[in-house]
């Protein structure tokens, strides 16, 4: 196919990797919540679990 982008290895995906913050874990928890997608069984209690935590911690605060 002409014009078709180079497929590129997964490798080095997760190499530079960090917390999702809370307003970003909030947004996609209420739109997942709201939404009729299907997630593994704990997915989202996880995810509530992780808000928790970065709310409560100065983790989110603390640049990279």
């Amino acid at each position: 196919m002409a014009g078709a982008a180079p497929v590129r290895g997964s490798g080095g995906f997760l190499d530079d990797v960090r917390p999702l913050s809370a307003r970003a874990a909030a947004g996609f928890l209420k739109r997942a919540e709201a939404g009729s997608l299907r997630f593994v069984p704990g997915f989202l209690d996880d995810v509530a679990a992780h808000l928790d935590r970065m709310r409560d911690s100065d983790v989110a605060a603390v640049p990279l």
